[in-house]
């Protein structure tokens, strides 16, 4: 069985900065953040009638549990996730849901090889593409990509929610790195509201420049940005960015 840790290269993933704070519920501030791009994915999903969704990673399965409440095309919505801490956590999450009848449509993974080629209509990767890579390498990125095109049908569509290091965030998240020393594929550093015990976060700035190359690789059609504004935000430009991608031809290997 392969896992996404045999996708992605783990110690190079600074996935791991957010450990600590896996399984712990919500605070307020997080819990507006998932509001927000919890239901920006679940408006694009709605936009395509999507039936067969995979959610990678985001979210503990919240992002999922939120789709099934609120898609109603949506017919079999997958949690593929790292084992662990994270599959423990969204195991949870899920089980809670269930006690409150709710969740139904919604499964956990760790099983990459458990989910058929070209059966989803659309998979979704929330606030994860600027978490999985370091500036030395861009490589886990592209596995994503690769692993997004290999489980969508002929025509399904990758949807992509960022933060908006541009726009030094919203009322969740503060960006630290100035907006003239932001650099495609380097790091940059925030501040999640809630979180400043851990001190500033990294991220990598991930432009729709930085990524396009990529997704064309993987065989998607870059969709245009759409913004995800923050009504409690004092910020004109929007906290978040999302993109519609959609799979025009296999990867490239």
């Amino acid at each position: 069985m392969r896992t996404l840790k045999d996708v992605i290269d783990y110690s190079a993933a600074p996935l791991v900065q957010w450990e600590p704070i896996i399984g712990q519920p919500p605070d307020e501030g997080k819990a507006y953040e998932d509001h927000l791009t919890h239901s920006a994915i679940a408006a694009a999903l709605r936009a395509v009638n999507a039936q067969n969704i995979l959610g990678i990673i985001s979210d503990e399965a919240r992002a999922e549990l939120l789709i099934d409440r609120t898609v109603p095309s949506a017919r079999n919505i997958t949690h593929l996730t790292l084992p662990g801490a994270f599959q423990e956590a969204a195991t949870q999450n899920l089980i809670d849901a269930v006690i409150d009848n709710a969740g139904e449509r919604v499964s956990i993974t760790t099983n990459v090889d458990a989910i058929q080629p070209g059966s989803k209509d659309a998979v979704f990767m929330n606030m994860i593409v600027g978490c999985v890579a370091r500036p030395e390498s861009h490589a886990n990125i592209q596995n994503l990509f690769n692993l997004a095109a290999k489980c969508l049908k002929a025509d399904g569509v990758l949807v992509i929610v960022r933060p908006n290091s541009e726009g030094g965030g919203g009322s969740t998240f503060t960006c630290v790195t100035a907006k003239e020393d932001l650099k495609p594929g380097q790091d940059c550093e925030f501040i999640v509201k809630g979180l400043e015990q851990y001190g500033a976060m990294k991220n990598l700035y991930t432009p729709d420049s930085f990524l396009k190359g990529m997704l064309e690789k993987a065989g998607f059609a870059a969709g245009e940005t759409q913004n995800v504004r923050d009504p409690q935000s004092t910020k004109p430009e929007p906290a978040f960015l999302l993109n519609v991608h959609r799979r025009v031809k296999g990867p490239t290997q």
